[in-house]
């Protein structure tokens, strides 16, 4: 989004944009005492595009508020969109040469809350009827079609933008390496990471992307590889939240858990996307949990399961665990079964269904259960969607 909404036209001489100056010479009369030459002064300013300049303005600093906007989070964020909105307002009857400026925007400004979304589809749909080949409204349709798990029609918006400008941005073939990577073909997705870097070597995105399928291929080589590429996206940007938490999956994996916590702890705060925020969260949890604090381990999978996407069962696991330890039998039920319902083959959760179902009305103790309760279930994995962001330690 950087830059990308300014609107293209040519900003108007700014002489003709000095409006004080036609207001000072009459100021000037007044102090003089000319009052008749004041009136006639204020009567002829030449100045009937003040409209039409004001809003050109206005759609100027809406574009810089919403480039703003995806660069922050949390309250800034609202802030800026709070702005937007109030801008978007002033602009409603609008009709000038920008027009087409202002529904990009107003789409953009859309996508910014994921309750809002898939409305800014009509804004760039709009766009596309006036020129087909618009590189942001195909982009935008790109990103809402990816959202929607549309993964071929995503894949088919991101190609159009390449067939306008094959020299587009970067992120558009990250964008198309995770169509392939969703619809299961990681050697075509590793090729666009790679065509992507090439263009851009410094593309935080597709530096991770590449990074996390070298982490998984499992053998030592390529693990470092990826490790070595999570750096250099860290050292581009010390507060992108997917690299704090690729990261933090590899110190969990070495059980350097204060790691883990500082670097988990810290995306939390730098990204508003439930499904990343749920996986961070239960980074945090699963470290409390190993090392013994199960009060906050407790207060963070719970937080996990809040925002947890359908599919994405892992802090499930953890919380069924802590809910045996404290002797809760029916939530643990509760939460196994619905972790089964994805993974109904998971052996460390038939196990413990198994033993409530046994125990249940026995007093046996479930203090006991191994410190990194959640470690055992995500050696297999949870899902195909759900363990996708996540690195794995490479066999030794």
């Amino acid at each position: 989004m950087e830059a990308i909404l300014v609107p293209t036209d040519n900003c108007p001489n700014m002489e003709e944009m000095q409006l004080h100056t036609s207001i000072k010479k009459p100021e000037t009369c007044c102090s003089s005492g000319k009052r008749d030459t004041f009136v006639s002064l204020l009567e002829a300013t030449p100045y009937e595009s003040y409209k039409e300049d004001l809003d050109r303005a206005n759609i100027l600093l809406a574009a810089c508020l919403a480039n703003m906007a995806y660069k922050e989070h949390g309250k800034l964020r609202r802030a800026l969109q709070t702005k937007l909105v109030d801008i978007i307002k002033a602009l409603e009857d609008y009709k000038g040469s920008g027009e087409l400026n202002l529904r990009l925007i107003k789409g953009f400004t859309l996508m910014l809350s994921p309750s809002t979304a898939q409305k800014a589809d009509t804004f760039f749909v709009s766009i596309l009827k006036h020129k087909s080949n618009h590189i942001l409204a195909l982009i935008g349709r790109g990103c809402l079609a990816f959202d929607r798990q549309d993964y071929l029609g995503s894949l088919g918006y991101f190609k159009s933008v390449l067939m306008a400008d094959p020299r587009g941005p970067a992120d558009v073939r990250v964008g198309i390496a995770h169509c392939f990577w969703r619809m299961g073909d990681l050697n075509r997705a590793r090729q666009l990471f790679e065509m992507a870097l090439e263009q851009n070597s410094r593309c935080i995105n597709a530096l991770i992307g590449m990074a996390i399928l070298k982490l998984n291929q499992g053998d030592k080589r390529p693990y470092n590889e990826g490790l070595s590429l999570l750096e250099k996206a860290f050292q581009i940007d010390k507060q992108h939240s997917s690299t704090l938490s690729n990261l933090a999956t590899h110190y969990y994996s070495i059980g350097d858990h204060l790691m883990v916590l500082r670097l988990a702890g810290n995306a939390i705060r730098f990204t508003d996307v439930p499904e990343l925020k749920s996986q961070l969260c239960y980074q945090v949890a699963r470290s409390h949990h190993a090392s013994g604090e199960f009060e906050f381990a407790m207060k963070y999978y719970r937080d996990a399961v809040e925002l947890a996407p359908e599919g994405f069962v892992l802090p499930f696991m953890g919380l069924a665990q802590l809910y045996l330890r404290d002797g809760k039998f029916d939530k643990a039920k509760i939460c196994l079964r619905y972790f089964l319902k994805f993974l109904p083959n998971e052996s460390n959760a038939m196990r413990l269904l198994d033993r409530i179902n046994l125990n249940k009305r026995s007093n046996k103790s479930w203090k006991n259960l191994p410190k990194s309760a959640a470690k055992n279930s995500t050696k297999r994995g949870a899902s195909k969607e759900s363990d996708k962001g996540l690195a794995k330690k490479p066999k030794s």
